[in-house]
């Protein structure tokens, strides 16, 4: 309780209130909506979370990102993190890119060259390394503004992991990039996993970015391809929802 006793009467009374299920928070302010992410109880704090998230977190993570910058406080920084969780996406105007898409685009681009680095003869394997490269820079660029700690170490490991790969591919060393490869796809993969199926739909989230369907849409009965059969449908037996058969 000691953060709540720091927060002015008002908003003190609204968390109460609302908490107690006599009072939404869609009229309140944006700064009401920040005060409340340091709330006790989880019911408060989504709340307000998702009223920011449907508001449009830009102004806010803007406002935000100056006090941050201005005072350094830790609390702000998590803030931040706590509005953009659980999309992982850093909404900045129109640079807002989710940080799980581009995630599964650079595993689609790993999983494309594997073949390639097993067949390709060795003056190629420098080519394949530097289109892996261009595309790690791709995914730096949603990952370079993350402020998020955990992340932020996720993202040195996968520099890590690509250097490591760089080297090995320019010494034509086959036998290594393969196995770099395989494991840096496992390893995005087991946190593209991680996040389930954000919008409840049935279908996993990792499936839905993998087939450029909506992640927080339930699009589980839509049928893009016009084949008659459901996403849902075409997940649990396995097809392209985006392919008519």
């Amino acid at each position: 309780m000691t953060r709540l006793l720091l927060l002015p009467v008002p908003i003190l009374f609204l968390a109460a209130a609302w908490s107690c299920g006599e009072l939404g928070l869609e009229g309140r302010s944006d700064e009401e909506l920040v005060a409340l992410l340091s709330h006790e109880l989880w019911r408060t704090r989504e709340e307000a979370r998702q009223q920011l998230v449907a508001r449009g977190p830009d102004r806010v993570v803007r406002l935000l990102l100056e006090e941050w910058e201005r005072t350094g406080d830790p609390l702000v920084r998590d803030r931040i993190a706590f509005i953009l969780h659980p999309w992982g996406a850093f909404a900045i105007g129109d640079r807002a890119v989710p940080v799980l898409a581009a995630l599964v685009a650079f595993n689609r681009h790993l999983t494309e060259a594997l073949p390639e680095i097993r067949s390709a003869p060795e003056p190629d394997l420098q080519k394949i390394s530097e289109g892996i490269v261009r595309r790690f820079g791709t995914l730096m660029e949603v990952l370079r503004m993350e402020i998020d700690g955990e992340l932020v170490r996720y993202r040195d490991h996968l520099v890590s992991s690509v250097i490591h790969l760089r080297l090995v591919l320019k010494r034509a060393d086959r036998a290594r990039a393969i196995g770099a490869v395989a494991e840096m796809s496992r390893k995005i993969a087991q946190r593209i996993e991680a996040h389930g199926d954000l919008d409840r739909d049935g279908l996993p989230t990792s499936w839905e970015l993998e087939h450029d369907l909506d992640p927080f849409l339930d699009d589980s009965q839509f049928d893009p391809d016009g084949d008659g059969r459901s996403n849902l449908e075409e997940y649990r037996q396995n097809r392209d929802p985006g392919v008519s058969d």
